[in-house]
């Protein structure tokens, strides 16, 4: 028999006939997502009251509700964050914002949802197979056994060799916190990838902060400064690592290896280099 998520809220004795399944994955705002805030400082209150707004009645009929988010590229795994017991919403008033994207929710409802610690030993590290619905993201636990994929200690997985790594740009600040560590502790030159045109942009990293400096800027921005590609407001791009470059090496010298990639890959005449 396959292990699957109603055992575990069997086993704790919860009723999967009164419990709420959600599934977070947010891509309206680039560079932020639901698992780098449920991560971050005080990410776990935000991304209580995330959930908790909601433009209808979904949790209706529900007692509890067992969250989940999405974990970045390359795993993209449901791992639950937490079992809430659900009290009537409220409706939201007039200057109420969204906590995601700053948008009014006058008219919204607002969900009390009380943390309920019978299955806090899960928390961070059980993951489920959500299925092929990942566009129906609440769904009803006694209706949908969620197979069991695995339970983890509290370990990130281990990061891939550079040359294999690659990642969406407005999913890096969602990155797994030793992999941005990682990604911190190198210089180096990076390649970056319009996925809609395939035009490429070849940058370097040489601030204290390494790739992780210059990725989680194009996170934040959507251009981490670039003049051509501030032209480009809606551009999604991917980010790789073409060269990993001695910590020692003065700007002026990584910035020459730079200067040989765009060379090689012709971004000058034929990409977004304008320099």
């Amino acid at each position: 028999m396959i292990l699957n998520f109603n055992h575990v809220l069997a086993a704790a004795a919860v009723d999967p006939e009164t419990v709420r399944l959600a599934r977070h994955q947010d891509h309206r705002i680039p560079g932020r997502s639901i698992y780098g805030m449920w991560i971050s400082d005080g990410g776990q209150q935000w991304v209580e009251k995330y959930q908790a707004i909601q433009a209808r009645d979904v949790f209706k009929g529900s007692q509890y509700l067992a969250s989940f988010v999405v974990t970045p590229p390359p795993w993209n795994e449901t791992l639950f964050i937490g079992l809430y017991e659900i009290s009537s919403p409220r409706t939201c008033e007039a200057g109420e914002t969204d906590p995601l994207t700053g948008a009014d929710i006058e008219g919204f409802l607002e969900y009390g949802l009380i943390p309920d610690d019978r299955l806090d030993a899960y928390r961070g590290r059980l993951c489920i197979d959500w299925g092929d619905s990942a566009r129906s993201w609440a769904q009803l636990a006694s209706a949908q056994p969620k197979p069991i994929r695995a339970i983890r200690d509290r370990v990130d997985p281990p990061f891939p060799r550079m040359s294999q790594f690659h990642i969406d740009v407005d999913q890096v600040l969602g990155l797994y916190p030793s992999w941005q560590a990682r990604l911190a502790s190198v210089k180096g030159i990076y390649l970056l990838v319009d996925k809609d045109t395939g035009d490429q942009y070849v940058g370097s990293a040489k601030g204290d902060d390494g790739i992780w400096g210059r990725l989680s800027d194009y996170a934040r921005t959507g251009h981490g400064g670039n003049a051509e590609l501030k032209n480009r407001p809606a551009a999604r791009y991917r980010a790789s690592i073409l060269e990993i470059v001695d910590q020692q090496l003065p700007d002026d010298a990584i910035e020459e290896v730079e200067s040989w990639w765009k060379a090689k890959l012709m971004t000058r005449e034929h990409g977004l280099n304008k320099n």
